[in-house]
């Protein structure tokens, strides 16, 4: 585990415990499509993009397996749904 895993585990769950936090945005995407490279192709893709405020963080370190951080969040606002794609 690098001192940066640990970092940003440690960031998520201060996050979780402040009152006002200075946000989230989540891009999910249903299908992802790269058009080169790594560069995901958005007019091909699907995806739920939304602000979201983190709810709890928490981290698991395993020694025979790799770190776990998992996170729950809900959204801060509507969330956009892009389910479209063009050919």
């Amino acid at each position: 585990m690098a001192d940066d895993d640990f970092a940003f585990a440690n960031r998520m769950i201060e996050d979780v415990l402040q009152r006002q936090q200075g946000g989230a945005a989540f891009k999910l995407y249903t299908n992802r499509i790269i058009s080169s490279g790594t560069t995901v192709d958005e007019t091909k893709s699907r995806s739920i993009a939304m602000d979201a405020i983190l709810t709890n963080a928490s981290m698991t370190i395993d020694p025979d397996n790799a770190q776990t951080v998992s996170i729950s969040f809900r959204p801060a606002s509507t969330p956009t749904f892009d389910f479209l794609t063009t050919a």
